[in-house]
């Protein structure tokens, strides 16, 4: 397993770990159901999901991801496109040590969208809001910024750490974004892997899906073509442009360009002021021997709510090099 999806395993571990104890304002969002009665139409309802998370996510909000929502559907043979009741969805957000859960569900009808969603507070529990939005078929992604912004508003009562709300500048085709989530739809890696080559190939200008693409063939150990297609983004401000920067860092700090790693994450920093970011800066720094630096970057993931796990693995590494003695020029 590689040291990326190793990370994405402890983060969903910290969150289920946590259930039950201090949440981490984290939200989670279920899949929304399809009430057209058209199977065809459940990508739909998964990507309302996926949409929204990345959303929250680009909004500085801690979420869980799609596929740890899908997982824990899964684990309780709830199938795509099929609803959750109001108690399934708050024993998922509470076995996911969520603060927030979304779910919703929607109507299509000669083109006409037809969307309802809820905020839940699975912590009282009850729903803080709910939200309704219609759209003609074509304006699905405004649709999905609209709704964002809405359920954003609605579930901020209580929460201290929300960024400020951004729009994505991205506007892929509605084609190609039905590609791109039926692709993350797969749930076998290799399956994955070969709907998002195929999606890439079909429509090359579209980041988010050149970055999912980089993610899958990462996880697969193909490295040199992941740093290819991350290249294609490097300079591009999309939804996800930390998650790319930060891809780029690890790749290039478990190839052992440590300096490489530390420009990534620079260029993360600069989208994005997060625990994650912070703790790999300081893992590339600490590569650099820049320790006073992976040592400030340590304090600030530390108020940042980082996984104490990560925290200490890194902190000890951090004193150990501290303690090493410097090494002397060769005469």
């Amino acid at each position: 397993m590689s040291r990326r999806r190793a990370a994405r395993a402890l983060l969903m571990f910290c969150f289920v770990a946590g259930a039950g104890a201090a949440r981490a304002e984290g939200w989670l969002v279920l899949p929304f159901a399809n009430k057209s009665g058209e199977m065809s139409l459940d990508w739909l309802g998964e990507g309302f999901a996926i949409s929204l998370e990345e959303q929250l996510r680009a909004n500085g909000q801690i979420t869980i991801s799609y596929d740890g929502a899908r997982d824990i559907l899964s684990d309780w043979n709830i199938p795509s496109g099929k609803g959750v009741s109001l108690a399934s969805a708050l024993k998922a957000a509470d076995h996911a040590g969520a603060d927030r859960v979304v779910s919703g569900s929607f109507r299509l009808h000669e083109g006409e969208l037809r969307v309802e969603a809820q905020v839940l507070d699975p912590t009282v529990p009850s729903s803080m809001g709910a939200v309704k939005e219609n759209a003609r078929l074509g304006y699905l992604l405004d649709l999905h910024r609209r709704l964002g912004r809405a359920l954003l508003h609605v579930g901020q009562q209580g929460m201290t750490s929300l960024g400020a709300v951004r729009d994505s500048s991205e506007a892929p085709p509605l084609a190609a974004y039905e590609q791109y989530v039926r692709a993350l739809i797969e749930r076998q890696p290799g399956r994955r892997l070969e709907a998002l080559r195929k999606a890439a190939f079909s429509f090359p200008n579209y980041p988010a899906l050149e970055y999912r693409l980089a993610e899958a063939l990462h996880d697969a150990g193909k490295e040199d073509e992941a740093l290819a297609a991350l290249e294609k983004v490097k300079t591009i401000r999309f939804t996800l442009s930390p998650e790319a920067h930060l891809l780029r860092a690890d790749i290039l700090l478990e190839r052992g360009d440590a300096a490489g790693a530390v420009a990534a994450a620079d260029a993360a920093l600069e989208l994005r002021d997060s625990a994650r970011t912070r703790l790999l800066h300081a893992e590339a720094s600490l590569a650099t021997g820049a320790l006073e630096e992976a040592k400030a970057d340590l304090e600030r993931a530390r108020r940042m709510g980082a996984p104490v796990q990560d925290l200490d693995a890194l902190s000890l590494r951090l004193e150990k090099a501290q303690q090493a003695p410097a090494s002397t020029p060769q005469p």
